[in-house]
């Protein structure tokens, strides 16, 4: 099976996974498999973890993803739903170790829907807690089903096809119990489904939704090639993912760039139908034994660093470019040690030690230069939001009403331009109000860490920002989720990580 695993997924992906020019050849046996995994998996263990779910079965040799994660995860505290994701990982790859125990002692239906999901997986896995019981997540999850079937992220009038395929992936070994609910919920996706075979979440069509409902459906044993319900015009979910093939990936919209996150949920899509087709059991349950790898209890406690000081991690910015004061300083670096190379060759001084000092001291100096970035308050704090190209306004409001400081931004036009994203509305606003804001990450992985000092965990385990557009919390991140003309946006501190 695990040779089949890896035969499949290559034919799937029959081009580059992801940049850094990983071509076809990473995936032709084991060894490579590994290679890869040992190269860009370990060195993007923070947002990997779609690709070691697709490889958990395929025999590969995981030793040093699990102590790149056991390192991440020792200097840093992912947020609650994702805490779960690491956890189940570390299921998946057969380890048990501090960090499983204590989130499988913390499971809870009291944080949302998604994070109940998780928490049903790892029930599902043989995770042990006490205060949680698989009927209890089983039961929760269905009461919070919607009247047209679905689930979304709040219970309301309207579902999501992405949340309603993670949660049929949840259910996907309690169909006795929940039979009823799976159908209402496939007859809601098969509804849902576009003409294209595809599927929206906040009305757009994106390759994450049809990964996401053709794990769903291998999970359940249901062909998504085959079956009536899931083939519209004639086209299926797999049709529809194709469309949103790149280069080097897959985008998440159409005529997008090569998403690192979209393209490992369609890696994903095809591993969870492979398994399906040679096995039948669902994604999400896993059958790796402890022994293959070795145990790890000394997993460090986490470290909070939720001080709300903004921390830029190493992601893509599409809108990022090199500002010119850094160009013109590596112009001067490099000047100044060809200059000085010369100096000491005329001062008969030239030799290859005194030449290599001077090129480790210039590349030291370029090095940190991109580790600074000069940015003085009348230049951030502008006065006005550049017009330019403005193809509307949104209204923005924040508000830290929970905690007693009531509306920090209450209802203010913010223009807007093409591409903005509510991550973007937000530091417009940040700049004209002179706000601070503390966030980590960029581009699409933008993340609010704290607003004028109000920062997560704050005021307590749960606590943090949380965003809505028109009255509804969006699937993707704020750096992610494009505006409109006429959007309402708020942001809001929310002290159990749920709307008040």
């Amino acid at each position: 099976m695990r040779r089949i695993i890896v035969t499949v997924l290559l034919l799937a992906l029959a081009f580059p996974l992801v940049p850094k020019a990983v071509d076809i050849s990473v995936l032709e046996d084991k060894n490579s498999a590994e290679d890869f995994l040992d190269s860009y998996v370990c060195e993007n263990v923070s947002f990997s973890d779609w690709f070691v779910f697709a490889l958990a079965e395929s025999g590969c040799n995981f030793n040093n993803y699990v102590n790149a994660l056991d390192e991440y995860l020792s200097d840093n505290e992912p947020s609650s739903v994702t805490s779960l994701k690491y956890a189940l990982v570390y299921k998946a790859l057969g380890c048990e170790n501090d960090y499983t125990q204590k989130i499988s002692e913390e499971l809870s239906v009291q944080n949302g829907i998604m994070y109940s999901v998780f928490s049903l997986h790892l029930l599902n896995n043989g995770a042990i807690c006490t205060s949680l019981s698989t009927d209890d997540a089983v039961a929760f999850i269905l009461q919070q089903q919607n009247g047209d079937g679905g689930w979304s992220v709040v219970k309301s009038e309207y579902s999501d096809a992405d949340v309603t395929a993670m949660v049929l992936q949840s259910l996907a070994v309690h169909k006795e119990k929940a039979n009823d609910a799976i159908n209402e919920a496939l007859v809601f996706l098969s509804s849902s489904q576009t003409e294209n075979g595809g599927f929206k979440s906040y009305g757009k069509e994106n390759a994450e939704s049809a990964s996401q409902v053709i794990i769903a459906l291998s999970s359940l044993q249901i062909d998504a090639k085959t079956d009536e319900r899931f083939i519209k015009n004639g086209k299926t979910a797999f049709d529809s993912l194709e469309t949103f093939r790149t280069d080097d990936g897959y985008s998440h919209l159409h005529g997008g760039k090569t998403n690192d996150v979209t393209t490992s949920q369609a890696f994903c899509a095809y591993a969870a139908y492979e398994k399906y087709s040679s096995s039948g059991k669902p994604f999400y349950i896993f059958e790796k034994k402890a022994e293959e790898i070795p145990q790890k209890t000394d997993t460090s406690p986490l470290t909070d660093t939720s001080d709300g000081v903004s921390q830029n991690v190493d992601t893509k910015d599409e809108k990022s470019n090199i500002p010119l004061w850094r160009i013109v300083f590596i112009c001067a670096v490099s000047v100044f040690g060809m200059i000085f190379c010369i100096i000491l060759t005329l001062r008969k001084h030239g030799n290859i030690k005194n030449y290599l000092f001077v090129a480790a001291l210039c590349v030291l100096l370029i090095v940190l230069s991109f580790l600074i970035n000069f940015s003085s308050p009348d230049s951030y704090y502008s006065d006005t939001v550049p017009d330019e190209k403005v193809t509307g306004s949104v209204m923005l409001s924040i508000s830290a009403e929970t905690i007693g400081e009531g509306d920090i931004i209450s209802n203010v036009s913010i223009p807007i331009h093409e591409n903005d994203t509510a991550y973007d509305v937000l530091i417009s606003c940040a700049k004209l109000h002179k706000l601070v804001i503390g966030k980590s990450g960029t581009g699409e992985y933008a993340y609010i860490q704290s607003i004028n000092g109000i920062s997560e965990k704050q005021h307590g385990e749960l606590s943090g920002w949380i965003y809505t557009v028109n009255g509804e919390i969006p699937s993707e991140g704020c750096g992610a989720y494009s505006v409109k003309d006429g959007d309402t946006v708020r942001f809001i501190y929310s002290t159990d990580g749920k709307l008040q």
